[in-house]
């Protein structure tokens, strides 16, 4: 089950890719920068995050504000999050 918290506190909302991560990672999520280039989840509209070994959670996003020069400091919205 997604926690409702972390939904309510992204869903609808405007923040950087590194901004995302450190929410994830507050509430214990494992950061995904460490093995993926950021390029490739502004290509994909998305990102994945493994919470524990059996549920994930797919964020999906429309990119606000693509900044070439530092990736993960692009403006994204994120429109919904899916247990995966």
């Amino acid at each position: 089950m997604i926690n409702i918290n972390l939904v309510n506190e992204l869903e609808g909302k405007e923040i950087t890719l590194c901004e995302l991560d450190n929410v994830l990672t507050a509430y214990g999520v494992p950061s995904v920068y460490d093995e993926i280039d950021p390029d490739s989840l502004i290509e994909d509209e998305s990102v994945s995050y493994w919470v524990d070994d059996s549920q994930g959670i797919n964020i999906l996003f429309d990119v606000i504000d693509y900044k070439e020069d530092s990736p993960i400091d692009t403006v994204v919205n994120i429109k919904r999050i899916e247990e995966i």
